[in-house]
């Protein structure tokens, strides 16, 4: 673990808690907020999507599901690049034990709209009126919170 303050658990499943987790102020609006890439550093919007995420299989599944509505958001070449990492890992954090990686694209993401800021994903859910549970991937729903063993 990092020299960060944590805690221990009494869980099944999780064994310990980051303290700034109850501490820490997060941004109150994530689409006025001025990020920043770590790597390099700079501001960057939507520098949270900056490496990708892992994606259950299941939510790659349902991604592609919905492929046609989420090319019209990408920019032409994110639309026609692959869009998951080939490599499956397997990991039992993940609902189906198993999981890939989104493409990274330009600076982020390869699900990152191109025509403005965001993931495409959510916004097609909104756009056409499904729910993004299950689809957008469970760790991109969860962030600034995150998980590791």
């Amino acid at each position: 673990m990092s020299d960060h303050a944590f805690r221990e658990l009494a869980h099944p499943r999780f064994r310990f808690v980051e303290v700034d987790i109850f501490t820490r102020t997060l941004a109150a609006d994530c689409m006025a907020h001025a990020c920043q890439n770590l790597q390099p550093h700079r501001a960057q919007l939507d520098a949270c999507c900056q490496y990708g995420a892992d994606v259950d299989l299941a939510e790659r599944d349902a991604i592609l599901s919905h492929a046609g509505q989420l090319k019209q958001l990408l920019s032409p070449e994110a639309a026609a690049a692959p869009w998951f990492t080939e490599q499956v890992e397997i990991d039992p954090d993940y609902p189906s034990g198993r999981h890939v990686r989104t493409a990274v694209h330009g600076d982020g993401c390869v699900f990152l709209a191109h025509d403005g800021r965001g993931c495409a994903i959510h916004r097609a859910s909104i756009e056409a009126g499904w729910d993004f549970h299950g689809i957008k991937p469970n760790i991109c729903r969860l962030f600034p919170l995150t998980y590791d063993s």
